[in-house]
């Protein structure tokens, strides 16, 4: 979520990088082409998983790594989310 920010003259800051990335990044999910690719990408992917019970319990080990993967970055992340989220609330 950004922030906007009133200055004195009461014009808008523009806002923070991380949120402008997050919003273009919501706004590309959001064309149809791009929409309507995910979802047939993620049939193709359950209907092969379903289909080939050997392709699904390698897929499944590799969904596992990434979400350890993901729960480790997220953890040694965290400690730099705290120290710079004062600074991205005071937006």
């Amino acid at each position: 979520m950004c922030l906007k920010v009133t200055l004195g003259h009461g014009s808008l800051s523009p806002p923070p990088v991380c949120c402008m990335q997050e919003n273009v990044l919501q706004r590309v999910l959001l064309l149809p082409v791009v929409s309507s690719t995910c979802e047939s990408l993620q049939r193709a992917y359950s209907s092969t998983k379903e289909a080939h019970p050997l392709v699904a319990s390698v897929c499944e080990a590799y969904e596992k790594g990434v979400q350890s993967a993901s729960s480790l970055a997220v953890r040694s992340m965290e400690p730099v989310v705290r120290k710079l989220e004062p600074q991205c609330e005071s937006l």
